[in-house]
Parts: structure tokens; sequence; C-alpha cells
């Protein structure tokens, strides 16, 4: 019998599991990678039974911090799903995230990313809307953040960051420095999920955490 563990535990028994196996989701990518303004962005999945066949996928997508909008995905050859985040949902410069989520006859569901742990893990994939008026070789890091007030305390809040055509979703930003806090310009700590460390050079090895200095 399948068995899905939500929670890893290594070097311990398995805990007793699920047996509600949703549709094994695989291959989850958008295209383009950076949208124009005038691109509809198109999400694919290949989905592949576990328990029961297949019956249907939803694509939910979320533009900046708006709220979420589902819309039926269509299948297609050798089990690719695709569903259409629509051109005018996003403008330049603006986020586009989204997760799909996979049934299967039975009613079991599967999601992905599954967002097991919202704390630590990415709670969807996503893009960034080109603009063509930024114009620089220097390298350009978008950063969301919904409450940027919640990201000047100790405690922190959680954030997003598009670098060098990587998404990085639900990351951890705090304030950092000692006196330079009360500084109108303020610095940052950017912490990555484990899952997902940032690459700040496409050579260069990745890394769990980056602090983004100001030079006030």
């Amino acid at each position: 019998l399948l068995r899905y563990y939500q929670v890893p535990s290594p070097g311990y028994a398995n805990g007793a599991g699920s047996p509600a196996v949703g549709p094994r989701i695989e291959q989850l990518d958008h295209a383009p990678a950076q949208p124009g303004d005038d691109d509809p962005l198109t999400v694919t999945a290949r989905l592949t039974p576990a328990l029961a066949p297949v019956a249907g996928a939803t694509l939910t997508y979320r533009v900046q911090f708006t709220p979420e909008i589902t819309t039926p995905m269509a299948a297609g050859p050798d089990g690719v799903w695709s569903g259409v985040i629509p051109a005018n949902a996003a403008t330049p410069r603006q986020m586009v995230r989204y997760y799909v989520t996979a049934t299967d006859t039975a009613g079991n569901t599967t999601r992905w990313p599954p967002a097991f742990d919202p704390s630590t893990q990415p709670l969807y994939q996503g893009t960034v809307v080109a603009d063509p008026a930024i114009t620089t070789p220097l390298p350009v890091l978008h950063w969301f953040v919904q409450t940027p007030s919640a990201a000047e305390s100790p405690n922190g809040t959680r954030c997003s960051v598009f670098h060098n055509g990587e998404f990085y979703d639900n990351i951890f930003v705090r304030i950092r420095g000692g006196t330079s806090v009360g500084w109108p310009k303020k610095s940052y700590k950017l912490e990555f999920n484990d899952a997902h460390p940032f690459r700040f050079l496409p050579d260069a090895p990745r890394v769990s955490e980056i602090d983004i200095n100001t030079t006030y």
C-alpha cells in the first residue's frame, strides 16, 4: 500500500503516514520564463496517477499580494496539463506566483509546491513581469514584502525575491545592524529556504543567506 509521509524522519521508524496519495505532480514549469507586459503565462505540469486515475487539475495564481484566482487546467498529450495566466493579470515589475492542485477519481488531491510548513517552505512558484525600462549592466534584485514595516524589525517577516531568472518564495527577512537600525536607509538579512538556496552569480555556489547593506 502506498503511504505518503509529509514529515521526514531520518534515523527513526516511519510514522503512520497517509494512504490518501493524490496524483504525482512533476515538471511544474511556466513559459515564457520571464513574460513581457503583453505575454500570457502558460503553466504546465506532468501528472501521473498514484492510487487512482487523474480526474482534473487547477491552477491557482496570485499577482503581488492580491487574492488568489483559481482556473481549471486542460489535459494534453503524455499526461501534461496546462493552464494560462492572462497577460492583463499583471504589469511590469509585478510578481506572479502560482501553484497546481491535482485530483484523482477517488477524491485524493496533491498540491505543488506542497507548503507543508509555511514557515520554512515556498508556497508558490513564480516569476516577475519584465520591464524594458530597466536598462543597467548591474545585477537587478526584485524584492517583494507585503508589510515593509515588519521587515524593519528583529522578528522579521516572509518575503519573495526574483534574481537572475530565479524566483525564491516565502523566504525570511529581518533588519540587521546595531546603531544603523535607526538610519533612514536600512540594512536587511535575507534567509533562504533549505531546499532552494540563493545563487547570486551563475558560476558561484549557492548560499543560505545574504545581507543587503546600506551605504547611508
